[in-house]
Parts: structure tokens; sequence; C-alpha cells
């Protein structure tokens, strides 16, 4: 047991240790700094092999020998006290396993390093260096040297076979000479076909793969570090080879110097590197041993960039991506080192081709890209449009064209950084209207790809919420773009399949329409059926399609007369102080409420998404000194939409359910009235001061307070109707909006009734001063007495459909009713409700009326 803990102890204590470290540090740095150096400065290679092959067997064997005579020398003596109390005749034994140990551990390190050296010879290959050297040292030395020195030792010295260590020491030697002596000599054939074009080719590759594979763990900080450095000092070895052999008109290639440019920014781009994202302990360390890589290789890419003269024309645009790739890591001094890199582009294809719109659409593309991903800052944006700007001084005929370019990407970076930073917000709101932002900038700059790839993401963001309309307005104007016919269609999308723009936009056309149908948009719907409809009957001759858009269209037309769409309510909302985002900063956007949403909840959950913002109570415009706080201020009141109804409908008995469709839709403009109190105020009552008046903002003009008491009671009453007119068509619909119409109605404890207007108008006062609103006034009262049948029509239907356990709620609205009725018969008349043709709706001569 003493033995073989001892054995096992020292073994993998020493193997480890030692080998690792020699191995890897004096084995890879020195083969591959010596194996490179000698194979490029070298004119044989012949030569080059074998003192690159002597090199590492000597430095191999020197190390294997000293470590075997360690492990065996130590095995032995432990194992010769341990077995020598038990044994008096085992010195034999002994020296036999030390010499035995000793044989075949030299022999196999040999063995090993020919075939690494040789192997290596062939194809110069930093990750089999790598592998094969951690990999073989640790597997070779740890595994060979505890069986060697453990189970030959202890079997050996126990159990002394000569032969059987004979026998196991000429069947080694043999195989291992007869295979390495056939591998040594395809080796050197080999090698000796290699040209250097090939060796650089393979190498640059190589390299490539080995660091975006990542061959250590990344915590293995050290290893990684080494690692570079040799792979940095290899590159710009062979960047000077490059220059000698391969950059001249007659010899250069392309392909080779462009493997070069990707390889090394590939290695300055590495994650390993950037050192931006340690602490500031591990970045001060790896400064202070390693230094700072990126800049040196950013560097050597510039010098060799400005070598390339009049080849540079051939990496345009090629090379665009990868320069920006490099130019956005967050160090100053890199940045402004190979950013002029840019204009030096824009310059050689000017030159070639009379203008740079290759540079700049791959730059745009690149840029849309990179950014998103994370790289770039408010920082990179100064840098570039300075430094553009200052290298265009010296060169008068680019100048307008580079500021052009400097304008198009200083606003593209503007949104795209508005758009990463709102990517990660739990505001849905903002999301959209930065991608809205975006998107309308592409479509200016005629950006098609990028236009369409935003509209997507805007119709994702849509779903998200169920704005199913939304969403199917989006994807129309992807829509837009194409036209019938079999011409085919560029993939603007990773998962989009060839087609011709016939089949995507009908593939279009069922998706929006399956959007506006859960939105209950049907009007839409069948606009697109009927395009649909016309194309498989004139065009394609499908009638089976046909016949499916008839059905569907015709069960649209169903769903608009029967289904109930609840009328949603408009918001203004304005953002205002320069704490908000630059697309949100001192702007006023519409929001459509969804059913049923109140102002209070709306504005509740807008507060939500900016918890620090100060919510104004004001419907006039801030003055300056909020606009240019650093606060942030919200703005929220309701606004009407203005009803435009379509030539085609007017002066036609059109129903309710078509006219109120256009209500809420196609609204191109919204009012909202304010009040402007002059003289004395009534806290009572804000229509006893004269002359009050309310101004609506989006005409421009002046309205009296009657006239917006005429108009208030004009869409009361309109809105009883229409209601009215819902529920009589529909039994499935809820109970509590009307529930809640009437009640705000009748009851003079909830909305205050039209009590008001009859003190501010109705007096003897108010006629005595304005005899000229004797006309609206009689109109006023008109609209006060045709409100009570219709709110009895309302309440009867009401006690159709109301259930039992709010029955008691019903009967006191019906009681307050009655309070009401009694007194506007008596004092404005009575009205009834006639019906003259079955297609009239109730009350049509009160529509003409309103």
């Amino acid at each position: 047991y003493l033995s073989i803990y001892l054995s096992i102890y020292l073994s993998i204590y020493l193997s480890i240790y030692l080998s690792i470290y020699l191995s890897i540090y004096l084995s890879i740095y020195l083969y591959i700094c010596l194996s490179v150096y000698l194979s490029i400065h070298l004119s044989s290679i012949h030569l080059s092999i074998y003192l690159s092959i002597y090199l590492y067997i000597y430095l191999s064997i020197y190390i294997s020998v000293c470590l075997s005579i360690y492990l065996s020398i130590y095995l032995s003596i432990y194992l010769s006290i341990y077995l020598s109390i038990y044994h008096l005749y085992i010195y034999p034994s002994i020296y036999l396993s030390i010499y035995i140990s000793v044989c075949l551990s030299i022999y196999l390190s040999f063995c090993r390093s020919v075939y690494l050296s040789i192997y290596l010879s062939i194809y110069p290959s930093i990750c089999l260096s790598f592998c094969l050297s951690i990999y073989l040292s640790v597997c070779l030395s740890v595994c060979l040297s505890i069986y060697l020195s453990i189970y030959l030792s202890i079997y050996l010295s126990i159990y002394p076979s000569i032969c059987l260590s004979f026998c196991l020491s000429i069947y080694l030697s043999i195989y291992l000479s007869i295979y390495l002596s056939v591998d040594l000599c395809l080796s050197v054939c080999l090698s000796v076909c290699l040209s250097i074009y090939d060796f650089l080719m393979e190498t640059f590759l190589l390299f490539k793969d080995l660091i975006g594979k990542h061959v250590y763990p990344s915590d293995w900080v050290t290893m990684i570090m080494v690692q570079n450095r040799v792979f940095l000092r290899a590159i710009n070895t062979y960047a000077d080879t490059m220059n000698l052999k391969f950059l001249d008109n007659n010899s250069f290639e392309v392909q080779l110097w462009n493997n070069y440019f990707h390889l090394a920014v590939a290695f300055i781009t590495q994650e390993s590197l950037q050192l931006q994202h340690f602490s500031p302990t591990k970045r001060t360390t790896i400064l202070a041993k390693y230094g700072d890589m990126r800049r040196l290789i950013g560097f050597a890419i510039r010098d060799m960039w400005y070598k390339l003269g009049m080849n540079k024309i051939c990496f345009i645009p090629g090379m665009v991506g990868p320069i920006l790739e490099m130019t956005l890591i967050p160090e100053e001094e890199l940045r402004r080192a190979t950013i002029p890199i840019f204009f030096d582009m824009m310059q050689c294809e000017h030159n070639h081709s009379g203008h740079f719109k290759k540079f700049e659409n791959e730059i745009i593309l690149k840029l849309d890209h990179e950014v998103e991903g994370g790289g770039g800052d408010e920082r990179y944006m100064e840098l570039l449009q300075s430094i553009l700007l200052e290298c265009a001084q010296g060169r008068p005929l680019l100048v307008t064209e580079v500021q052009h370019f400097v304008t198009l990407v200083t606003g593209l970076l503007e949104r795209l950084l508005d758009y990463r930073t709102v990517m990660s917000d739990d505001s849905r709101n903002n999301r959209m209207s930065c991608t809205v932002n975006l998107l309308n900038f592409y479509k200016d700059i005629n950006r098609e790809g990028m236009y369409i790839r935003y509209l997507y993401k805007l119709r994702d963001l849509h779903l998200d919420g169920e704005n199913y309309t939304e969403a199917a307005y989006t994807l129309l104007l992807h829509s837009k773009l194409l036209k019938w016919s079999e011409e085919q269609c560029a993939l603007q999308l990773d998962y989009q399949t060839p087609q011709s723009q016939r089949q995507l936009k009908e593939t279009l056309y069922d998706t929006i329409i399956s959007y506006f149908d859960k939105g209950k948009m049907w009007e839409e719907a069948i606009t697109l059926c009927k395009e649909l409809a016309d194309q498989f009957e004139m065009e394609v001759f499908d009638y089976e399609l046909l016949g499916q858009k008839l059905n569907q269209q015709a069960k649209f037309y169903e769903n608009i007369m029967k289904i109930l769409r609840p009328k949603p309510d408009y918001f203004a909302v304005g953002y205002y102080g320069c704490g908000f985002p630059q697309f949100l900063r001192n702007k006023v956007f519409i929001h459509r409420g969804k059913e049923y949403e109140r102002r209070e909840d709306f504005q509740s959950h807008l507060m939500s998404q900016f918890p620090s913002a100060v919510r104004l109570n004001i419907t006039t415009m801030p003055g300056d000194d909020i606009k240019n706080s650093n606060m942030q201020y919200i703005q929220c009141f309701t606004v009407q939409p203005v009803l435009e109804i379509p030539p085609r409908l007017k002066n036609k008995p059109v129903p309710d359910q078509i006219i109120n469709f256009y209500k809420s839709n196609y609204v191109q403009r919204f009012q909202y009235s304010r009040p402007v109190r002059k003289g004395k105020v009534d806290p009572d009552n804000e229509f006893v001061v004269s002359p009050n008046v309310f101004i609506q903002m989006c005409t421009q003009t002046t309205v009296s307070p009657l006239e917006n008491a005429l108009e208030t009671m004009g869409q009361t009453n309109e809105k009883i109707l229409t209601m009215i007119n819902q529920y009589q068509c529909d039994d499935t619909l809820p109970i509590n909006p009307l529930s809640m119409l009437l009640n705000g109605i009748v009851d003079p404890a909830v909305m205050g009734g039209f009590a008001k207007y009859e003190k501010a108008f109705f007096t003897e006062e108010y006629t005595q001063e304005h005899p000229d609103d004797r006309d609206k006034l009689m109109r006023l009262k008109d609209l006060i007495a045709w409100q009570i049948p219709l709110l009895g029509r309302g309440i009867s239907l009401h006690g159709k459909r109301v259930a039992d356990d709010l029955r008691p709620f019903h009967e006191r609205m019906e009681e307050c009713f009655k309070q009401l009725k009694k007194k506007v018969e008596k004092e404005y008349g009575v009205r009834e409700l006639v019906r003259t043709r079955p297609r009239e709706r109730c009350c049509e001569m009160i529509r003409d009326q309103l």
C-alpha cells in the first residue's frame, strides 16, 4: 500500500506539474516560434524541417529523460525500501525495473517527440500543437509513468520477469521504429511539396478556427493570453513575409490578403481581449503583463491596409463589415487610428467608380447588425463624424458627398442607439415608437430590405400586445411593395423561401385578412377579399379559391351587422422634457384606447411606465421651461375623432352599424376643447361665466358655451340611439355598457344631467344679454326633450336583458327616469319615436337634427 500510494502521488504530482508547464511553454512556444521563423527565413525547406525537428526532439528528449529518471529513482527507492524489508534478494529486480522504466520512457518520449515534430512540420497547425502537446504530455506522461513505474516496478519487483521485460522492450522498439521510419519519409516528401502560399493560407484558416472555437475554458486566463501572444507574434511575422513576397501587382494574392484581414479582425474582436468586460483588477493585471494586444494588431491592420495601394478596390465592400466591427471596439486610440480607413475606402471607390454607393450600402447594413448586437455608443458617433469631416477637408471634390454620408450615418446611429436602449424596456409603446421611427428612416433613404426587416419586428410587437389590427396594417405596408406578377421577389428575410411576388402577396393577404378578422376590422378585410377574388376570377382562374374568398367575404358582411364593436376612446399624450428619449422628447401622440378603457385607467398605465414623470393636468401647450427641463412631464387628455363620412354613404339611409365604423376609423383629424375663462368664475357652475368660450385646437375656431352644450347633447343622444340599435340586433352583448350609459344620464348624482344647462342658459338674464341665441336655445330644449323617449327605449330594453341580481339597480334607474320624464315633459313638451319604413332605424328624424 505504501509503495502504491507513493508511486501514484509522485507520478501524478511530478507528471502534471513538470509536464504541463515545460511541455506547453517550451514545446509549443519554442517549437512554433522556431519552426515558423526557420520555415520563412531559410531558403531550404529541408534544412528548416531538420532544424525544427532536431531542436524539438532535443528539448523533448531532455525533458522526458529528466522526468523519467526522477520518477524511476523515486519510485524505485521507495519500492526498494518497502520491499527490502520482506525480500532479501531484491536488488536485481530493482535494477531491472529502473533500467526497463528508463528505457521505455525514453523510447516512448523520443517516439512521441519525433512523431509530433514531423507531423507538425507537415501542417504547421497550432491547433494540433496545443491539443496534441497538452493531451499527449498529460496523458502519456501521467498514464505511462504511472503504468510503467507502478505496474512494472511492483510487478517486476515482486515477480521478476526478465523475459517479459525484454519482449516488451523489443516489441515496442521494432514497432515504433518501423512506424516512425515510414512516417518520416512521408513527412519529408509532403513538406517539400508545400509552398509558402499554401502554408500561409492553411495557417490563417487554422488560426481563425482556433480563435473562434475557444481551445481553453474562459477562466484559464493565463493560458489564453499566452496563446494570444503567440498568435500575435506569428501573425506579425507572417505579415512581414506577405509584404515581401505577395504585395507586388504581379504576385498579389487577393484571397491570401483577405484571409489575413479576416484573421486579424477575428483576433482583435475575440471575447478574451475585450478588457472593458473585466474587473479593474483583472484588467490592470493583464495590461501590466501582456499589454493591450488589440492596439498592436489594430495598428498592424491599418498599416497593412495602406500598403495595398491600387489593390484596395478588391476589398470594397467585402472588408467594410470587418473594419466596422474593429472600429466599434470601445478603445479611444484604436478608434482614432482605424476610423480613417473608412474615408480611404470612400476615396478609393470614388476614384474607381465616381461614387461610393457600395461602401455606403454596406456600412448601413453592417451598422444595423453591429449596433443591435451591442456595439457602438455616442462617443463612437462623435468620433466618426469629426474624423470623417476632418479627412474630407483636404478633398474638395468629396466634401459635399462626405457631409451627406456623415449626416446619414449619424441619423441612423442615433435611431439605432435609441432602439437598442428601448428593446430592454418594459414599455411596449416605447419599443413600437422607436421601431416606427427607425423603419421610417429606412423608407426615406430607400433601403427596402432594412425597411421590411423592421416592419416584421413591428408586426411582432403588435402581436405580442394582441393589437391585431395594427399588425395587419403593418404587413399591408409590405404587400404594397409587391406586384401581381410572376417575377421572383428578393429574399428580404432569413426564413423566407423563394417565391414569386404573386405568391408572396397572396400569402400576405391571407395573413392580413386573418388579423383584420381578429381585430374586428371586417371592412378592411372585405376590401382585400375583393382584390383577391378579382385575381382568382380574372387572372389565375382558380374558381375554388374564388368560392372560398366569396364565402369568407359574406361572413364578414354578416359580422358587421350582427356583432357589437365598442367605440374606443382616443387620448392625446404629450412627452415633455429632456428626460425622455429623443424619439419621444417634446412630442404629442394620439393613442387609441382598448375596448371600454377609461382615461383614468389608461393614464395610470402610462404613468407606471415612467415612474419619475410628473403629470400635467392641463390641455395647453407647456412653456419652454418645461420643454427644456431635465425632468419628465406627461400630459394626457381625451380627444374626439372628427367623423368624415365617405361620399358613397352621404344622403343615404345607411344602418348605424356601418356609420359607426367611420366614427372611430379612417380618422384624420381630432379635436378637443378647453375653457378660456374671462371675468368672474362661479365655482359651482362653469357655464355661468360671461362670455365663456371653448377653443377647438385642431381647427382654431372659437365656439360659445351654448354651442358646446348643443354639441354635447347631440353626441349624447346619438350615443344612446347607437347603443339601442346594437343591443336590438345582438342578444349576446354584455349589459354593462348599456347600464353605465343610462344610469349616468338619469341619475343626477353621477353625471349632473342637464341641470347646469338650465341654470346657465334658460334664464331671463341670459336671454336679454344674448338675443341672437334664441334659436340655439330652442334647439337645446328640443334635444333635451328628445332625450326622454330615447332613454325610455333604452331602459325598456335594459329591463328585458338585466339579470336578477341587478334587478334592484334597474328598479332604482326606472324610478329616477320617471321623475326626470315628468319634469322634462312638463317644461319642454312630449316627443315620440316613430318608424316610417322598415329600413329606417329608430328616430331617423332625430339623427337629421343632430
